[in-house]
C-alpha cells in the first residue's frame, strides 16, 4: 500500500528492512532456518533460566547442544572423535576440510522442504540456493564460536562439577574421582578447603559413588523434574531471605544507635546552653553590683571589674546562639 501511495513512506530504517526482506524471494526459508536453530537452542537456555544448582549437569548438556549444531555441517569423523567437550571446543570450526559438501549442509526440515518447493516452481536459483546453505554455515560457525570462547566449560572447575551429577557417579566412579580431586585443588589453591582433609572428603565421595551404583534412582535421575533440587533450590531462596533479614536488621540497629547518638547530642546541647545562660545570669548580676559599689565607694577597681562583667555575656550570648543553631539542626536531623 505504501508503494501504491495509499500510505505515507515512514522512511525509517526498520521498515526498509522490512520492504527488502519482502521482496527477497528466500525470505521465508531464511526465517525458518532461523526458527530451526532457535527451537534448538531454546530448551537449553530455559532449563538455564533458574536457581536450581544445575551445574553439574552443564558441560554435558552444552556438549549435546554444541554437537547438535556442529552435526548441521560438520562431517561424521569428527564428530565421532569429539567425545568430551573439552575436545568438542578444540575442534577448529572454520576447517572447512571437516566440512560437509554445501549441499548437505542441515537447513532444517521446513526450511528444506520451502526449498524444495521453491526450486520446483523456478523462484530460487541453484545458486541461490547454494548461497543459502552457505550463510546458514557461516551463521553457525559464528554461533558457535560464540559458545567456544564465551561458555563457562573453558573452565576446567566448571567441566569437573560433572562429578556431581547423580547419572555420572552411578555410573563412571574412577572419572568422579578424578575430578573430584581437580575441585578439590581448585578449593585448596582458593584457600575453600584445608588440604589435610581433602583424603576424607575423597574416601567419602568415593563410597557415595558406591552407595551411588547401587541405587536405580541415581541412574534414571532427571535434573529437570527432581525434587532434591527443588529443594536445594527452596534452601538456596531461604538463604536469601536470610541474608535480606539481616541487612534490613542491621539498617534498623543503625538507625536506632544513630538516633540514640543525636539524641544524646541534643541532650548535651541542651545542658551547656542551660550552663552558658546560668553563666550570663551571674556575669550581669555581678556587673550591676560592681555598678552599685563603684557608685558608692567611687574606686576605678569596681569600674573595670563591672566593665569585664559586660563584655563577657556579649561572647556567652555568641556562644548561646552558636548552641541553639546546633540544637536546631539536631532536631531536624
Amino acid at each position: 500500500m505504501v508503494h501504491k501511495g495509499d500510505l505515507p513512506d515512514p522512511k525509517v530504517k526498520s521498515f526498509e528492512a522490512v520492504k527488502k526482506s519482502s521482496k527477497d524471494p528466500l525470505f521465508i526459508p531464511k526465517v525458518m532456518i532461523f526458527n530451526s536453530i532457535a527451537r534448538e537452542i531454546k530448551p537449553f537456555l530455559t532449563l538455564y533460566q533458574t536457581d536450581k544448582p544445575m551445574l553439574p549437569f552443564f558441560s554435558e548438556d552444552l556438549f549435546q547442544l554444541m554437537k547438535g549444531l556442529m552435526g548441521r555441517f560438520f562431517k561424521e569423523e569428527p564428530m565421532k572423535e569429539a567425545t568430551t567437550v573439552l575436545k568438542l571446543l578444540h575442534i577448529p570450526l572454520q576447517d572447512s576440510s571437516i566440512h560437509k559438501d554445501a549441499t548437505k549442509i542441515n537447513l532444517g526440515f521446513s526450511a528444506e522442504t520451502c526449498l524444495k518447493q521453491l526450486r520446483s516452481i523456478n523462484k530460487v536459483s541453484e545458486r541461490q540456493a547454494l548461497e543459502l546453505r552457505m550463510e546458514c554455515k557461516t551463521f553457525l560457525i559464528k554461533l558457535l564460536e560464540k559458545l567456544q570462547n564465551k561458555a563457562p566449560v573453558n573452565q576446567q572447575l566448571v567441566r569437573s562439577m560433572r562429578c556431581l551429577d547423580p547419572r555420572y557417579m552411578a555410573e563412571s566412579k574412577e572419572v568422579c574421582l578424578a575430578q573430584m580431586k581437580r575441585i578439590l585443588r581448585h578449593l585448596v589453591g582458593a584457600n575453600h578447603v584445608e588440604e589435610s582433609v581433602c583424603d576424607d572428603i575423597l574416601r567419602e565421595f568415593r563410597e557415595f559413588c558406591d552407595f551411588a551404583a547401587l541405587q536405580a534412582n541415581f541412574r534414571e535421575f532427571e535434573p529437570i523434574r527432581d525434587r532434591l533440587l527443588i529443594s536445594v533450590s527452596g534452601a538456596r531462596q531461604r538463604y536469601h531471605s536470610y541474608l535480606d533479614d539481616q541487612k534490613r536488621a542491621n539498617a534498623k540497629e543503625k538507625g536506632v544507635q544513630k538516633r540514640k547518638a543525636l539524641a544524646d547530642e541534643l541532650d548535651e546541647l541542651k545542658k551547656k546552653r542551660a550552663r552558658v545562660q546560668n553563666d550570663i545570669g551571674a556575669l550581669e548580676k555581678s556587673a550591676d553590683e560592681y555598678a552599685d559599689k563603684a557608685e558608692s565607694s567611687g574606686k576605678l577597681t569596681f569600674i573595670t571589674k563591672q566593665t569585664v562583667c559586660v563584655a563577657l555575656p556579649k561572647k556567652r550570648r555568641h556562644l548561646f546562639k552558636t548552641l541553639r543553631r546546633k540544637s536546631m539542626r539536631s532536631l531536624l536531623i
